[in-house]
């Protein structure tokens, strides 16, 4: 059995698994995961994780210094159409050259390259304030919508959206549904990300905080239909 066909069949067991599963409330075509994404807070903020300005120092507390960002062919495209002028933004084209190149492909697919510290090579200080990721601020800069240049995994962490045919699971990073889809992963890389682990009376619900994200990907009149459902049934959405 290939790599991709046991992706397959482990995204049929686990989409089959979830019309019986007591923690999946299913809406139309999409499955939500509520300990995963409802009673899961979370407190995503410039300064929580992002307070050094060496990467070194923020490897395996930031989303941005710590993962492998996987890249579909989409992501590439979009990427190579932009990259020249992103590269000019402070010390990028000077990142990229360093590592011979932007994205690398291998046995297991497609991904962003990294600078030596391990931080993405799109991640950039300015000379005041905390690490930037310059794909984000070219979109800005240039009025432009940011989720149409960035890697979906980017701006969905720490949700995770998974789709099987005409249907999708809204889960969380870490969750059991998310490592039985992708059983390589492991919740411990993100046991002490600050966004994750909020003081107490700080944060809101990780589908709250993503809510904007899963109205870009499912459309906005599905995902309000899954709001308006979810508030219904009490959840705090």
């Amino acid at each position: 059995m290939t790599q991709v066909d046991d992706q397959e069949k482990r995204y049929e067991e686990v989409f089959r698994s979830l019309k019986t599963d007591p923690d999946v409330v299913k809406i139309g075509y999409v499955y939500v995961d509520i300990p995963a994404t409802i009673d899961r807070l979370v407190a995503c903020s410039d300064g929580l994780c992002m307070s050094s300005r060496k990467f070194k120092k923020l490897k395996g507390k930031t989303c941005c210094t710590t993962f492998n960002v996987p890249l579909e062919t989409e992501d590439v495209e979009r990427l190579a159409c932009i990259v020249d002028e992103v590269k000019e933004i402070r010390d990028v084209g000077k990142a990229i050259e360093k590592a011979e190149g932007w994205w690398r492909h291998d046995e297991d697919g497609l991904w962003l390259e990294d600078r030596p510290s391990g931080a993405c090579v799109f991640l950039s200080v300015p000379p005041e304030g905390p690490p930037l990721c310059t794909i984000h601020e070219w979109a800005l800069t240039n009025g432009l919508e940011f989720r149409d240049y960035k890697p979906e995994t980017c701006c969905l962490f720490p949700l995770y959206l998974a789709e099987q045919e005409n249907e999708y699971l809204v889960t969380g990073y870490g969750s059991r549904l998310m490592l039985a889809l992708d059983e390589e992963e492991s919740e411990d890389e993100i046991e002490n990300f600050a966004c994750l682990c909020p003081a107490p009376g700080v944060g809101k619900p990780l589908l709250v905080e993503q809510q904007q994200e899963l109205e870009y990907r499912l459309g906005k009149d599905r995902w309000g239909r899954v709001l308006g459902r979810l508030r219904e049934m009490g959840h705090p959405v």
